[in-house]
């Protein structure tokens, strides 16, 4: 007994020893009146893609909040029916790249100016991850007309997209007269810099997506036939039957610019691919 005993507790030291950590990244506001909230990003091995409420990581604490929307809030899924502070996303482990994350649109409310956002950038150093985060920003149209002048070193043919205020190399922003020009919605972005497509290109698990002049090409290990897309808010805003293949071509001129999701499937076969893609 004490011999299967000593083997049991071998084996789970050994699975604790190359268990892969959740990546946890925040971001924390507070508002000129000290009203504070936060928001949390997590790679995990165990996430999934979103897709509808079913699909949400409760056990990454990616589940529903009730808010009281007469106070300060800060929260994911804007036209929600229900609200996040947290969104999970898969991480494939050590040794190979993660994919894009594309945050839930983070909204606010009740907001004092001024507001400010604060983060922990060491975490963008995290040992176990397969290589640093190398590209942090803030998405949204707010960050078009107000460009902060921030610019991290970036090698020289990298393609720096519009619309960003950059989290890299420094730890907090200061957002001024929000009452009147608040910047949300907004995304938070996270990947690394070797995607010289910049965040036009997405790719996660098997399924590779590329958005090209309003084209998208869906490129896929297996073959599949039947094509789904949902916006961030998971309505659907596409849905196409073609013919067996593992590349698949769609048009989508009309798709507005956003994060979106994709579901590839087989009709001959129950798995289903799912995959992200944001149209610039």
């Amino acid at each position: 007994m004490l011999r299967h005993l000593l083997l049991a507790l071998a084996s789970a030291l050994a699975v604790a020893a190359t268990a892969q950590p959740t990546w946890r990244f925040h971001l924390a506001f507070e508002d000129g009146t000290g009203a504070r909230d936060t928001l949390w990003f997590i790679w995990d091995t165990t996430a999934t893609i979103f897709y509808g409420e079913a699909t949400l990581d409760h056990d990454l604490g990616e589940t529903p909040v009730d808010l009281d929307h007469s106070e300060f809030n800060i929260w994911m899924g804007c036209g929600f029916p229900y609200q996040l502070q947290t969104d999970a996303q898969p991480y494939s482990g050590p040794g190979v790249s993660y994919p894009w994350f594309y945050s839930f649109q983070i909204c606010g409310e009740n907001i004092t100016s001024p507001l400010i956002m604060r983060w922990d950038t060491s975490l963008f150093n995290a040992p176990f991850l397969p290589e640093p985060v190398r590209y942090a920003a803030m998405n949204g149209e707010y960050f078009f007309w107000h460009p902060d002048g921030y610019f991290p070193d970036f090698p020289d043919d990298y393609i720096i997209p519009d619309q960003v205020w950059f989290l890299m190399g420094r730890d907090s922003v200061v957002f001024q007269g929000v009452e009147s020009d608040p910047p949300f919605p907004m995304y938070l972005i996270l990947g690394d810099w070797e995607n010289h497509l910049s965040i036009q290109e997405s790719r996660n698990g098997e399924l590779g997506l590329t958005v090209n002049n309003g084209r998208l090409m869906i490129e896929s290990n297996s073959r599949i036939s039947d094509i789904l897309i949902t916006d961030a808010a998971g309505r659907m805003v596409f849905n196409k039957h073609t013919e067996l293949s593992d590349h698949i071509m769609v048009d989508i001129p009309d798709l507005p610019p956003g994060f979106y999701v994709v579901v590839a499937s087989n009709p001959l076969s129950s798995a289903k691919i799912t995959g992200k893609f944001i149209n610039p």
